[in-house]
């Protein structure tokens, strides 16, 4: 997948949502920098990849925007292949697996409140994303869904 049909304005509009809802104080001047870039752009221009973090998975690749939060700066925004590959999806992702505290360890309750916190922001980023009617994973199984039953296909 190239970026090149990741419109400026859409980006924009999921990194709005993103940051509102992450940072419901108000969004750090370090940020608010990361993304400024972005905003001078034309809307209906394509997200130059230069501007985002690149890396594989599964062989893609992954485009991300570092965008965190306030108790802890990894969370990214990403936009990937949607399964189809015909499209992409915006995935908010905590970057907090790779952490770990051994059982019974003082880290071990922080971690583990840090990473519940997460995904509470990740599924409310989710959802306000989807509800916008901005590209998610759970706006293309929708999608599919509603292509399946137009076939005759009946629920899955």
């Amino acid at each position: 997948m190239a970026t090149g049909f990741v419109r400026v304005g859409e980006l924009h509009n999921a990194i709005i949502t993103y940051l509102r809802i992450a940072y419901p104080e108000g969004v750090p001047a370090a940020v608010q920098a990361r993304v400024a870039s972005l905003t001078q752009l034309p809307a209906d221009a394509e997200v130059p990849e230069s501007m985002l973090e690149v890396s594989q998975c599964m062989g893609r690749p992954v485009y991300a925007l570092r965008l965190g939060q306030p108790r802890y700066p990894h969370m990214k925004l990403m936009v990937e292949a949607s399964p189809g590959g015909t499209g992409y999806l915006f995935r908010a992702d905590a970057h907090d697996m790779h952490l770990h505290a051994p059982e019974g360890s003082a880290d071990a309750g922080p971690l583990a409140a840090l990473r519940a916190q997460n995904k509470v922001l990740t599924e409310a980023i989710e959802a306000a994303w989807t509800a916008a009617g901005l590209p998610t994973f759970r706006s293309y199984l929708r999608g599919e869904l509603e292509k399946r039953r137009a076939r005759g296909a009946g629920p899955v």
